[in-house]
């Protein structure tokens, strides 16, 4: 490519450079993002267990979760995970967290109070969030 040929390229790329910089593109972190809705872990499991449709409304959404800590731990790709109580034997609500997070996240003991946000992805067994970060402890 010759050099005026180049030139000109760079100044046709400055606008989208700019454009791209400043439009928004930013992705607001969890931090940032405000919940779609605030649940306890209780009324959480519940919506899940008691709606079909729950699925659909919730996951993907951003979510606020407080509950009582159950267990903490990690998975089989060694992210902490923290389970709230949800009043079932059958499952709990399960917030997986980031490696921001992961420290405070292993440090929380079973009975203390805590508030979540993350990300909805379903329910299998678990109500499972993600991407979570630790709003009140």
């Amino acid at each position: 490519m010759n050099t005026a040929l180049q030139g000109k390229f760079a100044l046709l790329s400055v606008p989208f450079i700019c454009l791209f910089i400043f439009s928004g593109c930013h992705r607001k972190t969890m931090e940032e993002t405000a919940p779609a809705y605030k649940f306890s872990a209780q009324e959480l499991f519940k919506e899940f267990n008691a709606e079909e449709a729950a699925d659909k409304k919730y996951v993907g959404q951003i979510l606020e979760v407080s509950g009582v800590v159950d267990k903490t731990g990690t998975d089989v790709a060694d992210r902490p995970f923290v389970d709230l109580e949800s009043g079932s034997a059958l499952g709990a609500v399960q917030c997986f967290f980031g490696d921001k997070y992961k420290d405070e996240a292993a440090k929380l003991v079973k009975g203390r109070k805590v508030t979540f946000r993350g990300k909805t992805l379903s329910k299998i067994m678990h109500v499972t969030l993600d991407e979570c970060i630790i709003i009140a402890k």
